[in-house]
């Protein structure tokens, strides 16, 4: 299950044993995941410095809002990004740029 608010992305990943595991992805800012077809089977979760997903969804972000970049929220374009990398059996990946990733008790 994923979910999305205004900071966070949760995505709930479930083992053999329906232990449940919760991924936080903090203060988001682009997500990617494209041509899913029948594979939700995780292989491997890593996290990396800012890259191309991250350089894509400043410009957009840029573009969006060119008067008034800063908003409400907490977020800068010069904060330090990450690049949680979610990829399945099937060599699909799902990215998510954000400030900060943690894993949450599940309740």
């Amino acid at each position: 299950m994923v979910s999305l608010d205004y900071d966070n992305v949760k995505i709930v990943l479930c083992d053999y044993r329906d232990a449940k595991t919760v991924l936080v992805c903090e203060q988001y800012i682009g997500i990617q995941y494209l041509g899913h077809w029948d594979e939700c089977v995780v292989d491997n979760i890593h996290v990396q410095n800012r890259n191309e997903l991250t350089e894509k969804s400043l410009e957009i972000v840029k573009n969006n809002y060119p008067q008034n970049i800063c908003g409400g929220g907490s977020r800068k374009l010069d904060d330090e990004w990450l690049e949680c990398i979610i990829r399945l059996i099937d060599n699909n990946e799902v990215k998510i740029v954000c400030k900060n990733v943690f894993i949450e008790n599940a309740s």
